[in-house]
């Protein structure tokens, strides 16, 4: 082996790189390697990526390595895709490679070969058909990213089917308020409320664990259906919204106070200062409390000079 080569081997996984690498050490190899790829090169770091016998470790490495491929790779990227043992980073690297061939049919103005917009399809469906073997606790993330991409493409009725949920869940909703936004831009305004309303029902009723995302996700509502005329059940929602996030901000959540503090900037906005420095003054934490205060300071002298 080249001595220059050696040297800066051994510096990257600070053992002799001409004994026997264990998987730590090849991980080591493998993030080095990924942060210098040409397409070229992607295929021999897959080989060598198998050589990882930690199944999620290697499943994490490859899901890294499928977006340093080029989408149009001559199938390269699909099989590296495939050959992702752990289910949730397999078909989290299936919805990559969808949203790339919708953006490049996308930059292209739909003048690309129609198959890509097909294939994107097609992967996201196999995705979604296989979500129930994905662990329960990521099946929400591939819900998520599955979503997002399908409304970024325009497909709404399938982006709100593979959202829907009897339940409430921070990735569903947002997937589900992203298709209400985009259904009112098209004027569908009477779907995007019903949209909007069922995720509040949910968002009311959900568990104690997501009190901060519950109180953000109302707050999105609130100003959604604010937007589409809906005065009192906007106000009934941030009304909602403030209640969770204060609950929230006193058990301890590190996040909760920024609720409060968005709930009170929106107010702001509305015109009613006093209210809305009434409601940042509930922050628990001094600091905290003055730095929401300052923003709403901040805010209004912004909207006065304008």
């Amino acid at each position: 082996m080249d001595r220059h080569l050696e040297q800066l081997l051994r510096s990257i996984i600070g053992s002799d790189p001409n004994g026997d690498l264990d998987d730590k050490q090849r991980e080591a190899i493998m993030y080095t390697a990924l942060g210098m790829l040409s397409d070229e090169k992607c295929h021999a770091v897959w080989i060598f990526a198998g050589s990882i016998s930690d199944e999620i470790m290697r499943s994490h490495l490859l899901h890294k390595l499928v977006p340093k491929i080029h989408v149009l790779s001559s199938g390269l990227v699909k099989r590296v895709a495939d050959s992702i043992p752990e289910p949730y980073w397999r078909y989290s690297a299936f919805i990559n490679i969808a949203s790339r061939l919708l953006e490049f049919d996308r930059a292209a103005a739909n003048r690309t070969d129609p198959r890509f917009r097909q294939e994107a399809f097609e992967l996201i469906r196999e995705a979604e058909q296989n979500i129930p073997l994905v662990a329960e606790d990521d099946r929400s993330s591939i819900v998520w990213e599955a979503g997002l991409t399908l409304v970024k493409a325009g497909e709404l009725d399938w982006a709100e089917k593979i959202a829907e949920c009897n339940a409430y869940c921070p990735e569903n909703a947002e997937v589900l308020l992203r298709v209400a936004k985009a259904r009112a831009a098209k004027g569908e305004n009477d779907h995007a409320l019903q949209i909007a309303r069922k995720v509040a029902e949910l968002t009311i009723a959900g568990r104690e664990q997501d009190l901060t995302n519950r109180a953000f996700d109302l707050l999105d509502v609130s100003e959604f259906v604010a937007e589409l005329g809906e005065a009192a059940e906007a106000q009934r929602h941030l009304d909602s919204a403030l209640r969770l996030a204060i609950i929230s901000d006193s058990a301890g959540d590190i996040d909760a106070h920024k609720c409060i503090r968005a709930i009170a900037l929106t107010i702001a906005r509305q015109g009613d200062l006093p209210a809305a420095r009434d409601v940042a003054s509930k922050i628990r934490l001094p600091a905290l409390r003055d730095y929401a205060l300052q923003s709403i300071s901040g805010a209004t002298a912004k909207a006065e000079q304008n």
